[in-house]
């Protein structure tokens, strides 16, 4: 078959397997994207861009077939390729894919590095992009956590809650979460006046949501209640405990990890108080809790 029949040939496959993805048949299209994938090498030269797209779909592909480890090959190739070439763009997009995917994967080194070169292929096109940056450096601060490295994790939160502030009000929402993150970095290393600061924040921009999240709203008064409890002052954290505890109950919300935790911690003042009647009565809702998720 001559090339222009060959480049015509990849065409048309191309478009059969994005309708096949479109249908979500991801398994009939592989075979078509082997196929395109081998018309592409046969027929383009090594840095042509084309080459790169029927990488990354078959990427795609592999992501949907939940066979990670060729997704992560399919799309390592088109990044190697696409490093060499004028498009930050691309980089910064494959980057962040292949950093994502080894975050999930377990496999935080590689992570790392692939999602600090994200950012720094953003940084080359100039372009705004302030979620995609929060987002990275969120993740990188976790990375960090993980670590042990204090200091790091700050600093990327830090980062990530930048980016959220220059949204304006559309990043407020992921700001609270990130002020939230860093507020209990602050209450884990015992600052617990950095702390207090942060989780007033993060508490008044998710009141201040229309309408608000009664399940955020009861996380940040829980964790604010807890650094208030840590500094002995028993009746602001007693208030902010009962509000936590309040807003999940009139909501209706199932009970989670963090509404449970907040429950123990309350019933912990209670008993420190002296109060064990009623730290009992607060015990009886974990008890049936856990036996409601048994």
């Amino acid at each position: 078959m001559r090339t222009r029949g060959k480049t015509q040939l990849w065409t048309i496959l191309m478009d059969k397997v994005r309708m096949l993805r479109t249908a979500r048949r991801p398994r009939q299209a592989w075979p078509v994207a082997k196929h395109c994938l081998t018309l592409a090498r046969e027929v383009f030269e090594p840095e042509d861009i084309r080459i790169c797209h029927t990488l990354e779909l078959m990427g795609d592909l592999a992501l949907e077939l939940n066979e990670t480890e060729t997704a992560l090959e399919h799309y390592a190739e088109s990044y190697a390729r696409c490093a060499e070439t004028s498009d930050p763009d691309r980089r910064a997009r494959l980057a962040g894919l292949l950093g994502s995917i080894h975050r999930s994967a377990g496999d935080n080194a590689k992570a790392a590095r692939y999602l600090n070169e994200s950012l720094e292929a953003q940084k080359a096109t100039g372009a705004e992009n302030h979620l995609d940056r929060a987002g990275i450096a969120n993740s990188l601060a976790l990375i960090a956590l993980e670590s042990g490295d204090l200091e790091s994790a700050e600093q990327r939160y830090r980062e990530a809650l930048e980016s959220c502030r220059e949204r304006g009000a559309a990043g407020e929402e992921d700001a609270a979460v990130i002020l939230n993150n860093i507020g209990i970095l602050y209450f884990n290393a015992d600052r617990l006046d950095e702390a207090e600061a942060i989780q007033r924040e993060a508490l008044k921009l998710r009141e201040q949501r229309r309408p608000p999240d009664p399940a955020a709203v009861s996380q940040s008064a829980s964790n604010l209640a807890a650094v208030h409890h840590a500094q002995r002052r028993h009746p602001e954290a007693e208030a902010l405990y009962e509000k936590a505890i309040k807003l999940v109950e009139e909501a209706g919300l199932p009970g989670s990890g963090d509404f449970v935790v907040t429950l123990q911690n309350f019933s912990q003042l209670l008993r420190e108080s002296g109060r064990n009647r009623q730290a009992k009565a607060i015990e009886g809702k974990i008890a049936r809790l856990s036996g409601a998720a048994a």
